[in-house]
């Protein structure tokens, strides 16, 4: 059997011509990157989130409340796992601490009762927003470290790879 194209083994000639530092990055993968900057991303939001105080929302818990629509709309449990993208029990873990915060309430459904309502209450709206301003003032900053017009470039590339792994995620469920 023969191998068409360049062996992985083979230099790549592109590569070989750049500074040791290019080449260094050239050779590292790509989801390292990612990886790498998701990590950086979470632990800048941690910090940012600890300065609201020990009971206040963490990180987590305000991808929730920012998925919550606004009052006085509600919305199902399964349906705010589902846009969470975490499993009943995980979601009903952060719904139980949102509510043990009065941030939240549940309510059955006038429809069905097998079916739980989230809405969010005023102080919960109050931290939606004060998740959001961290949201705002962090994407701010990133942009701010970027060359004109990266930022834009980068949410379409972004939201590309996303969809992307979303696409793989659905096909292999099949």
């Amino acid at each position: 059997m023969t191998l068409q194209g360049p062996s992985l083994l083979t230099p790549d000639p592109a590569i070989a011509e750049q500074p040791a530092a290019e080449q260094a990055a050239a050779e590292r993968p790509l989801l390292h990157l990612v990886l790498h900057t998701a990590k950086l991303l979470e632990d800048h939001l941690r910090q940012a989130f600890a300065t609201l105080g020990p009971e206040a929302v963490q990180h987590g818990q305000g991808r929730v409340l920012v998925a919550c629509p606004e009052p006085p709309a509600c919305v199902s449990q399964a349906a705010l796992a589902r846009r969470l993208d975490r499993g009943p029990a995980a979601a009903m873990e952060a719904l139980d601490r949102l509510q043990s915060k009065g941030l939240i309430v549940r309510h059955p459904s006038p429809f069905d009762a097998r079916v739980n309502l989230i809405s969010l209450t005023p102080a919960g709206l109050s931290a939606r927003q004060h998740v959001l301003d961290i949201w705002s003032r962090t994407d701010a900053l990133l942009c701010s470290r970027l060359p004109p017009g990266a930022g834009e470039a980068l949410r379409g590339t972004l939201e590309q790879l996303r969809d992307a792994m979303l696409d793989v995620a659905s096909s292999a469920a099949c």
